[in-house]
């Protein structure tokens, strides 16, 4: 993709091939995660890998005495184009089978906060929305709504920099037309990082993913009910 350098107003565009920016681990690649795989709420909403495509964005850094910004992006869902979900349909879906007009397209749209609360501690907050097609009913909708918290604490102001805690929580809620009806799932996790020493962490996930409302088409897509619990442990050389 390519990105601008220097418009005015604190804008920024990009374009070309490139992932959501929906939520914390989408645009994480699998190897700078501290697990060997994404959460269960990541494969369920978002993508196995990334969600995204062939698509266009447009950001604003807001002149706010913290940082603070504000994002939209489109993606082409033709299909064979790239465009990657689990959650949302390319244009074979539509009644016509091709893109028909901007109602087939993915909209989505991001808000970033970060506030430095100290000399060792920084949080980060963000909202995210993405809509798109439904792949059970042609020309009809799918909805997803996500909040995620990043806290992250190290000892840097005494040096002792080799000592590190951080904290993530990431939750999400997808509306999705079903033929005749309306399903409501939700999924999320929270892990934990400990920097022991500059040459090892330890980090902890805990993964759930469950129905609101409704009843699904594909239960494959959509069981009722996922638990799962994580460990790793981190060698830096």
């Amino acid at each position: 993709y390519f990105t601008t350098l220097s418009l005015p107003w604190n804008l920024q565009m990009r374009g070309g091939l490139m992932s959501a920016k929906f939520g914390r681990e989408n645009e994480m690649h699998l190897h700078s995660l501290k697990f060997t795989n994404y959460s269960l709420m990541h494969t369920r909403f978002m993508s196995p890998e990334h969600f995204g495509g062939i698509g266009g964005e447009l950001s604003v850094l807001l002149p706010l005495p913290w940082y603070f910004l504000v994002l939209g992006q489109v993606f082409d869902t033709k299909d064979g184009h790239y465009f990657r979900s689990s959650s949302f349909a390319t244009t074979k879906y539509t009644e016509s089978g091709k893109l028909d007009s901007p109602k087939d397209l993915v909209y989505l749209a991001r808000i970033e906060n970060f506030f430095e609360l100290g000399s060792n501690w920084g949080l980060k907050l963000g909202v995210s929305g993405a809509w798109g097609l439904s792949e059970y009913v042609p020309d009809n909708r799918v909805s997803i709504y996500g909040g995620d918290l990043y806290l992250k604490w190290r000892n840097i102001s005494s040096g002792r920099d080799g000592y590190g805690f951080a904290f993530t929580f990431e939750i999400m809620f997808r509306d999705t037309q079903v033929p005749g009806d309306f399903v409501t799932d939700w999924g999320g996790y929270a892990q934990t990082d400990f920097l022991l020493t500059k040459y090892c962490e330890i980090s902890l996930r805990g993964d759930y993913n469950d129905i609101m409302r409704g009843t699904p088409v594909n239960f494959e897509k959509m069981p009722e009910k996922e638990i799962r619990g994580s460990a790793a442990i981190t060698f830096l050389p």
